[in-house]
């Protein structure tokens, strides 16, 4: 994670409470100066299970791998997961760890969208079509 420093003190893209300490110094800071001037993590993701194309049961347990960020509350400047299942409305995803989605038989496909943390995609979203017997 790349961090700036100002007048000796490290700010890291992530943790938003170290502004007010440079606002204690007198320093006056965006933080859309502070992401202009950090390189963009090389974010990315893949959905690991389910399987494309496979038959599997219900609960169908949907796990995602990331590379170059964590997950955590958006108030906190870190990005999340938006889920939606079959075309539905997305539900945020807040700790990356295994979903269990009790699914109805048939056909389903499930959508993962990386985003940051005013809620904008960070990445193309990426699906994964299946079938619950």
């Amino acid at each position: 994670m790349k961090q700036i420093e100002i007048f000796g003190i490290v700010l890291s893209r992530r943790r938003r409470s170290l502004l007010w300490v440079a606002a204690g110094l007198g320093v006056f800071i965006t933080w859309q100066a502070l992401y202009a001037q950090a390189a963009p993590l090389a974010a990315s993701f893949v959905i690991v299970s389910p399987e494309a194309g496979a038959t599997i049961g219900s609960p169908v347990q949907l796990g995602v791998a990331l590379n170059g960020t964590e997950l955590g509350l958006p108030i906190t400047g870190q990005d999340h997961l938006h889920i939606s299942i079959d075309g539905g409305p997305a539900q945020a995803v807040y700790k990356n760890r295994v979903l269990n989605l009790p699914l109805e038989p048939g056909k389903h496909i499930i959508g993962v969208d990386l985003a940051g943390p005013t809620h904008r995609s960070l990445l193309p979203p990426k699906y994964v079509t299946f079938t619950v017997r």
